[in-house]
């Protein structure tokens, strides 16, 4: 039997198209030339063809001399590699799905947290505006009137503690604000930092050199929200 040749596809090389055909019709060359061959005992090697055409002295082919070098164990290790490639692409891929899953579930975790501490925060700013605050400005108003009756020592008494539940209610205004302040919501991110900044400086009589610069289009209200409340609890 003779050598039955296929390309690397495994598609037949038909007889005239052979390397030898070639080289022997035209005269040209061959350099490593990679194609697949059966042999007549069945078994298949790849390998990699060198050809040159041998010249009588008149110029005309007379012969031609043909190098296989068989590639087979390379081509078993390439088409292995390129398997393990594919199959690495394909866990990567999966893993890359995997973390940004995650990624969402945890964004949405930490979203609904937000929402909830924002939630609480708001209710106890309420309570502190409409039952705290109410109270407090009832007892002052009321130790004003006693302030009013009363003289020497104890109307000095009574003054020290219209001063105290001033500063309470002082006090508790700023907190109710800084609880539930109405600039967080629906305001440009940059303004509203700013404001923060401002209102701190104002309070604890700090000085604040602060340099931020946010896209708010692009940024959720929950994250705003996240933004402006982790810039409070730094300052």
């Amino acid at each position: 039997g003779s050598f039955r040749f296929y390309c690397l596809d495994g598609s037949p090389i038909p007889k005239d198209q052979i390397p030898m055909a070639t080289v022997l019709r035209d005269g040209k060359n061959v350099r490593a030339q990679e194609v697949t061959i059966e042999r007549p005992d069945g078994s298949i090697l790849c390998v990699s063809v060198n050809i040159d055409p041998l010249h009588d002295a008149t110029g005309r082919i007379n012969g031609a001399i043909n190098v296989f070098m068989d590639i087979t164990a390379h081509k078993q290790t390439e088409a292995a590699l390129y398997r393990l490639n594919e199959t690495l692409e394909q866990q990567v891929a999966e893993r890359t799905e995997i973390a940004k899953a995650r990624a969402r579930q945890l964004q949405s975790l930490t979203e609904a947290l937000i929402n909830a501490e924002e939630k609480e925060r708001r209710r106890i700013a309420m309570l502190m505006h409409d039952d705290l605050q109410q109270i407090l400005v009832s007892a002052k108003f009321q130790a004003e009137m006693l302030m009013a009756s009363l003289k020497n020592e104890t109307a000095n008494i009574a003054s020290t503690l219209l001063d105290t539940l001033s500063q309470a209610i002082d006090s508790c205004r700023t907190l109710s604000h800084e609880l539930n302040p109405t600039s967080i919501y629906g305001h440009d991110l940059n303004s509203t930092i700013k404001k923060i900044v401002e209102q701190m400086e104002k309070n604890y009589g700090l000085k604040i050199e602060s340099a931020f610069e946010f896209h708010s289009d692009q940024i959720s209200g929950d994250i705003k929200i996240f933004i402006c409340r982790t810039v409070q609890e730094l300052l």
